[in-house]
């Protein structure tokens, strides 16, 4: 079976990313064969220049928004010290000929290869596997997973979700907290989530909160927990109109707008209060949608 294939770190699969996948599949349908993403389980910059940067997508969630696109094909690489030394040709040879990949899409400004080739250098050497390289069409906005990890890092929740076409998201298992909010009449949910996601900044969230096939609107905060002189960082979440116990549960965390930053209060009964008016600015924001 051959295939049709393009190759990127895909983080985020954001609106740049689905233009390329879209041209992808009309490929897979005008020359009838498969279509495939080759992706990397890390962030290749991580590796090259020793950064950490953070993930907008695990490995699991990248996959499951590549699949909503219409590829069954994921071809998931370890980008390792070794792969980032390997020049085109090698990586073509290596990967893309095995792959039985017979078309390869190359995003417009994407490269591959610690030599760096010009678009036509591509071409040439990929003639030699009997592998055509199309360069994507270039997409219109200024779109990149570095400048959504930018927005959000910025607190602009509204202006990622633009770039994103969907609202940022979190994932994890509900694990044990300090069953503080519960005795102030707000009890949250202490959410784990993977260690390679992007975390936005501390503050008071409006959300929707997934747990199985149900969603509700729901608060999330992201901080230390001053008041009680906690220094630890916690994603708690409070679902409104929810009756029930969430331990041990799995919720998805959509951001939909950021309500304010964290503030240390000088009683519980303040923090109450001040929750009290969170909610409130959520349900209006609700009913004027």
């Amino acid at each position: 079976m051959y295939f049709v294939a393009t190759i990127g770190t895909f983080d985020g699969v954001h609106l740049g990313h689905v233009s390329l996948l879209r041209e992808l599949c009309k490929l897979s349908t005008e020359h009838n064969i498969e279509p495939m993403v080759i992706t990397f389980n890390n962030i290749p910059r991580n590796v090259i220049k020793n950064e950490n940067t953070k993930n907008l997508t695990t490995i699991e969630e990248k996959q499951e928004l590549l699949r909503a696109q219409g590829i069954k094909r994921i071809e998931v690489l370890n980008f390792n010290e070794e792969v980032s030394k390997l020049k085109a040709e090698e990586f073509i040879k290596s990967y893309l000929y095995k792959l039985n990949v017979r078309i390869l899409l190359l995003g417009y400004n994407h490269h591959f290869g610690s030599d760096n080739l010009s678009f036509e250098e591509y071409k040439k050497v990929a003639q030699k596997y009997d592998i055509e390289v199309i360069r994507a069409h270039k997409y219109g906005e200024n779109c990149s997973s570095s400048e959504i990890r930018a927005k959000i890092l910025e607190g602009k929740i509204e202006e990622a979700t633009i770039l994103l076409g969907r609202n940022y998201s979190l994932q994890g298992i509900v694990v044990k907290g300090d069953s503080i909010g519960r005795t102030i009449g707000y009890p949250t949910a202490n959410v784990e989530v993977a260690e390679e996601k992007l975390i936005p900044p501390r503050g008071v969230y409006s959300c929707k909160c997934y747990e199985g096939n149900l969603v509700y609107n729901a608060l999330c905060n992201i901080g230390i927990r001053p008041t009680i002189n906690k220094t630890e960082l916690r994603i708690e979440v409070y679902l409104l109109d929810y009756q029930g116990d969430l331990y041990q549960k799995k919720l998805k965390i959509e951001f939909c707008d950021y309500i304010r930053g964290e503030i240390k209060f000088n009683t519980l009964e303040e923090l109450s209060n001040k929750i009290s008016e969170d909610v409130l600015k959520i349900r209006e924001k609700i009913e004027h949608k």
